[in-house]
């Protein structure tokens, strides 16, 4: 990868990550830091979604699903070790969040190049419809695996959807940003 390319890549993983967090903390305070609270989905899937973001926009799709596994792997053991209870929901919002930014990435990145925050709300509805399949499969596998705590569907679909809108956000607002500031640097768009 030449110094350029390395450029872009930081660039577009950097701010995702950035405003991803950033409205974690707007919204959860410090509850954005604990890994047990809701909010730490901001500052976890920040964090990848822009390194993921970043790879399918700048390496081979190859490599960039490479990178997804080993960050899905340090993810759960590192990040989410202490709750293996919710293995299942993190890793079916983990594998989704990487197939919205694949979808986001090859197939609508070109398309909304000219309009004015298209990517952000692809991304943020993208997102929240990912967290509404999810909030669904973890309430039928709540009725089926009687260890599982109970929840309240409606609820569910609120709370997951709404997040899910609002973490996509924060991402696609820093993918918009990285790429007004890739076209100012006089670093082309590939």
């Amino acid at each position: 990868m030449n110094e350029r390319r390395f450029l872009k890549f930081i660039i577009t993983a950097a701010l995702p990550a950035a405003f991803s967090i950033a409205l974690g903390i707007f919204l959860f305070r410090s509850n954005a830091f604990n890994k047990l609270e809701s909010g730490f989905q901001f500052v976890s899937f920040g964090v990848i979604g822009g390194i993921i973001y970043s790879s399918f926009r700048f390496l081979g799709r190859l490599k960039a699903v490479g990178i997804a596994v080993l960050l899905l792997v340090l993810d759960e053991v590192l990040l989410h070790s202490t709750y293996w209870s919710f293995i299942l929901d993190l890793t079916l919002h983990y594998i989704g969040l990487c197939a919205v930014l694949y979808v986001s990435t090859v197939y609508f990145f070109r398309k909304l190049h000219g309009a004015a925050f298209g990517r952000l709300l692809i991304l943020g509805a993208l997102m929240g419809i990912l967290y509404l399949i999810v909030a669904i499969i973890m309430y039928i596998a709540a009725k089926i695996v009687p260890s599982l705590p109970g929840v309240y569907l409606t609820q569910m679909i609120y709370y997951e959807s709404a997040q899910g809108f609002l973490v996509g956000s924060g991402l696609g607002v820093g993918i918009e940003l990285s790429e007004y500031f890739l076209s100012r640097l006089d670093l082309p768009q590939e």
